[in-house]
């Protein structure tokens, strides 16, 4: 009776042993997979990180783009050019607010100035600080 006692816990020793080997195994394999994991995290935030510097130098790029192409159209403004826009009602009342419309329609023939004019917007807005506005232009 002692003997198969025995033999009995030698038999579940085994098959504890073989369960908790089993079990480490796949801790192994876990941490295994949780550091190759880690890796490409880490490996797609520095991925990350170029892009967003990457992404930010062409948003400066045409920022600059933008703000160059705008001095110079507004160096191609002569005198007083537009000033009769900026103090007409309808663009005053479209500044303040008080039309339901925010955007302001500006059509004209190709070559009449409508690139000046819109410079000379976005020179007068850029000025204010008032909330921006939507401004439409047409050909």
């Amino acid at each position: 009776m002692i003997i198969a006692v025995q033999h009995d816990h030698f038999i579940l020793s085994q098959a504890i042993d073989i369960k908790v080997n089993g079990v480490l195994d796949s801790i192994n394999q876990i941490k295994q997979v949780t550091g190759r994991v880690d890796m490409n995290i880490l490996e797609i935030r520095g991925h990350v990180v170029h892009i967003k510097d990457g992404v930010s130098q062409q948003q400066i790029q045409m920022q600059k783009a933008q703000d160059d192409d705008l001095s110079e159209k507004l160096s191609q403004r002569v005198g007083d050019t537009g000033c009769w826009f900026l103090e007409s009602e309808q663009f005053q009342q479209w500044v303040d607010g008080s039309v339901t419309s925010s955007c302001l329609w500006c059509p004209g023939n190709p070559g009449v100035g409508k690139t000046i004019l819109a410079s000379i917007i976005i020179n007068y807005l850029q000025s204010l600080d008032h909330k921006k506005k939507t401004l439409i232009l047409s050909s």
